[in-house]
């Protein structure tokens, strides 16, 4: 598009035109019909962004909005333009072009949505995880008190015979056996 931003005309590329379904719309008065076309909810921030542009006096203007479409359905467009002053600093012309960006929007949300989702699915995981592990933990604690609690002396090794638990009476087995006196090692059999 061209817009001669002074006598508020545009003209209009068939691209454009193609973009928003219509013939050529009527230019006339061009600051009325981007409130038309931008969507009421885009239309401040577009409406600011142009002005503050202008009034910096900015070379390039780029942003993304919602418009309408000819058949009544919104379209979001890449808006970026070459914005040229005249001699008394105000902007005089605006040259740009219009991007179709609906697909890349759409798709952006799809992976918005897909990574909520697995957020949702690893906070679910955790809390599993954490309710897996006190579970084990009240477990443990149980199978430690009853093996406490049984009159005879239990030992429990892992696979390198390395003791993991024994329990009080397999500790009182030991201390008693500590304070008996050793019996005389026969060497000949090995055994005492």
């Amino acid at each position: 598009y061209d817009w001669d931003i002074v006598d508020d005309r545009m003209a209009f590329s068939e691209g454009v035109v193609d973009l928003i379904g219509e013939s050529f719309p009527d230019t006339s008065n061009i600051r009325r019909w981007w409130p038309n076309c931008v969507h009421p909810e885009d239309l401040p921030a577009f409406q600011e962004q142009i002005k503050q542009t202008w009034k910096k006096q900015g070379e390039r203007y780029q942003a993304m909005f919602r418009m309408r479409h000819r058949n009544g359905h919104w379209i979001h467009v890449s808006n970026r333009a070459l914005i040229i002053y005249g001699s008394d600093g105000r902007a005089v012309r605006m040259v740009g072009s219009l991007t179709d960006i609906s697909a890349q929007v759409k798709a952006e949300s799809a992976l918005r949505q897909i990574n909520d989702s697995l957020e949702e699915q690893v906070v679910q995981r955790n809390t599993e995880l954490t309710e897996r592990i006190k579970a084990l933990h009240e477990s443990e604690r149980f199978i430690r008190t009853t093996l406490d609690a049984i009159g005879s002396a239990v030992l429990v090794v892992d696979e390198n015979e390395q003791v993991i638990f024994q329990n009080s009476a397999w500790q009182d087995l030991r201390v008693r056996q500590a304070t008996l006196p050793s019996p005389p090692l026969d060497e000949a059999s090995g055994v005492y």
